[in-house]
């Protein structure tokens, strides 16, 4: 059946939800609001942008504002002398207070929580808020305003600079130049280091402790930071975790940041100076760029529900969701162009290099087959552990065995070896030769049964079921019954690459069209015409999956649903194995999507039926079968009326002679004969082609055979 592909491509990385020119003085913050509006906020004025993205001026001058939600009101810092202002949103944004003069004479920062205000700039205020609603007027609370404590010192270096409250744990945590201090709500310093860092800091990311807070944990120096992430100006990321030790150092080259900032427990974002944006992964210390440069950043905000990413450029806003359900696995030297099932690991990859790498299913060290040979790797064939066959462009065959060593061989085949296929009942092997021959092997010591010689051809890989060996050129499948040796030879359309699941065999064709037939029984599975070039394809553990060009792949079942991903990495493999996770090879490392908690419908168990009367030759349109017309007179073709369907009286192999029902008795009796062309056709097919058993003929005098 088609399969059916959602509508919806599945873009991972940052999804444009919003984008909106216009022309306003200096831009420098954007805060957002409910219901997708912004305030965008500048050195002259403050603009709303409602949802339809139509745009009015606010008559408040704001440098920065933030909206706090459990209150639904927005807190503003005003241009000039900084002063702290509350006011409602759309579509009033009326002042609630009046404005309220802060010590800091530079403000960039604004954070609350459960009635506690910092703003920080050049040093960090604190505030009590007591907020009253009337019940006469709930719309308009009265804010008083209570100053705790004010800290002069030396925060803000840049734009982007910011400092870290804990809230719950009352402290706040202000980076310095090499390393940081550490505040009470007081303004007492809790902890000072200033030689933390061996270079000065340009951006940090700090990640708190989660969970059960201990009271010995408040406003003191115990768990400052799960994580704390700086980058410096010669380009390197280092991180220190909470005993202040140096996980690791990543250097990024060329590359300065001058904005990062985590968005879960494991990545970060990060923003260059060339305003290029990259999502770096803590776990694998991976970077991946999500968005090229286009043009000077004066703005950038991380909203946390839903995640999003806010630019601000001088004439324009751009949101986008920050969507990442990638988990990454394993890193990896070189792009990984295979993913295949194994006896005992999760799975096994194949590097473009040929290198077998197994990883666990446990926690265990990924162990790798790494052949000596100079060659490069063709194919490789996993039958056990104990038997993994490496095929290499010279045709040479060598056979590793993982439990004995992981760079020599066991042996190697004495003949050569273009393509390989183990029978689905483990009785055989089948090797196509460079030299137009099907090699028969048994399966246990490897010695040749026999040899058959075929047309000379190009020849694109080799497949088998449990009755037949299938070879496959650019145009057409040749099928070798391996009980009989009858060869056959089967016109179909142009071939790309041939894969297979089981019994389930895989077809791409030239037209991007990718069919699943079931080798046994020659019944169409499924269909898929993609719309996008198809780079590679590959089928396992129930999916198929097709690599696209433009780091896009559709992943899906046999006749049932397909989901389209687009990636902002370029994709060399992709499968989904027995942990129900689609694995995703990229440029240097591993990643994986949990499809029970992002896409369960693709999980959904439902057995593969055929395409009712759509068998495989007649879907690819061979050539049509010519049946000769048998030579009749009009006498033979006189027939009566009949007013009732006949009925059968007599068959037999060839004939049928249907009598008419009811009529008189005393009338003579017409009936109607129909003679089987069909049984005839084979009959005459029998007569004129052999049937060749292996004791009776030497492999090089079979003929090869096409269908008339």
């Amino acid at each position: 059946m088609e399969v059916s592909l959602s509508s919806q491509v599945e873009k991972i990385g940052l999804q444009e939800v919003f984008r909106r020119t216009f022309r306003i003085d200096k831009p420098a913050v954007v805060a957002e609001l409910p219901n997708n509006e912004f305030i965008i906020c500048s050195l002259g004025s403050a603009v709303f942008v409602s949802q339809r993205g139509s745009m009015k001026t606010i008559p408040l001058s704001l440098y920065t504002c933030k909206y706090i939600p459990e209150h639904d009101l927005v807190i503003g810092i005003t241009n000039g002398v900084p002063q702290i202002i509350f006011f409602q949103g759309s579509p009033d944004f009326k002042p609630l207070t009046e404005p309220i003069r802060v010590h800091s004479p530079y403000i960039n920062q604004i954070e609350y929580h459960e009635r506690i205000l910092v703003v920080a700039g050049s040093g960090f205020d604190i505030f009590s808020v007591d907020l009253k609603r009337l019940y006469f007027d709930p719309s308009h609370p009265i804010v008083t305003l209570k100053q705790l404590v004010y800290v002069k010192d030396n925060i803000y270096g840049s734009l982007f600079d910011k400092l870290y409250i804990d809230f719950y744990r009352k402290r706040i945590l202000v980076p310095l130049g090499y390393g940081y201090s550490l505040y009470s709500f007081s303004g007492e310093i809790i902890k000072k280091n200033e030689s933390l860092f061996p270079s000065k800091i340009r951006t940090s990311a700090y990640f708190p402790f989660t969970g059960e807070i201990t009271a010995s944990e408040v406003g003191s120096a115990k768990n400052i930071f799960k994580k704390f992430i700086i980058t410096d100006y010669l380009g390197n990321i280092r991180a220190w975790d909470y005993l202040e030790k140096k996980i690791f150092e990543y250097a990024l080259g060329n590359k300065v940041v001058m904005f990062s900032e985590f968005i879960d427990k494991k990545n970060l974002i990060l923003i260059t100076e060339n305003f290029e944006v990259f999502i770096f992964n803590l776990k694998m210390q991976v970077l991946t760029k999500l968005l090229d440069s286009q043009g000077q950043i004066l703005g950038i905000s991380i909203y946390k529900n839903p995640l999003r990413l806010c630019l601000l450029y001088l004439s324009n806003v751009q949101i986008y969701n920050i969507y990442n359900p990638l988990e990454y696995y394993a890193s990896s030297l070189e792009p990984q162009v295979r993913i295949m099932l194994t006896q005992n690991d999760l799975f096994c990859t194949r590097s473009s290099n040929g290198v077998l790498t197994f990883y666990p299913k446990t926690k265990e060290v990924p162990q790798n087959i790494i052949s000596r040979s100079s060659t490069k790797v063709r194919d490789i064939v996993y039958d056990t552990d104990r038997r993994i066959f490496f095929i290499f462009e010279n045709n040479v065959c060598e056979i590793f065995d993982k439990t004995q060593s992981l760079t020599d061989p066991a042996r190697r085949l004495n003949f050569e070896c273009s393509y390989m296929s183990i029978s689905p009942s483990h009785t055989h092997i089948y090797i196509l030769s460079p030299y137009n021959e099907v090699i028969l092997l048994d399966y246990l010591n490897l010695s040749i049964i026999k040899k058959l010689r075929i047309d000379n051809d190009t020849y694109i890989g080799i497949k088998s079921s449990l009755t037949e060996i299938l070879v496959f050129t650019r145009n057409s499948i040749i099928t070798i019954n391996n009980q009989t040796l009858t060869i056959k030879k089967n016109p179909i359309d142009e071939v790309v690459q041939i894969t297979n699941d089981k019994e389930l065999i895989g077809i791409l064709y030239k037209n991007n069209v990718f069919t699943v037939f079931n080798a046994n029984s020659w019944q169409i599975i499924s269909t898929f015409r993609s719309t996008s070039p198809v780079k590679s394809i590959s089928m396992l553990n129930g999916f198929f999956t097709l690599i696209l060009e433009e780091n896009q792949i559709i992943i899906g079942r046999y006749g049932r649903f397909a989901q389209q991903f687009s990636f902002q990495f370029e994709i060399y493999s992709a499968a989904v194995v027995e942990d129900q996770k689609l694995y995703i090879c990229g440029p240097s490392f591993i990643a994986y999507i949990d499809l029970k908690i992002y896409y369960p419908f693709l999980l959904e168990q439902k057995d593969e039926k055929p395409i009712v009367g759509k068998p495989f030759f007649e879907i690819v349109k061979p050539p049509p079968i010519q049946i000769p017309t048998p030579q009749t007179s009009e006498k033979n073709l006189e027939t009566s009326p009949i007013k009732e369907p006949p009925k059968t009286a007599r068959r037999s192999g060839r004939f049928r002679v249907h009598e008419p029902a009811g009529g008189n008795s005393n009338t003579p009796r017409r009936s109607i004969v129909t003679i089987s062309l069909r049984s005839m056709l084979d009959e005459m097919r029998a007569k004129s082609e052999p049937v060749f058993h292996e004791q009776d003929i030497e492999p090089a005098q079979l003929p090869l055979l096409y269908p008339k």
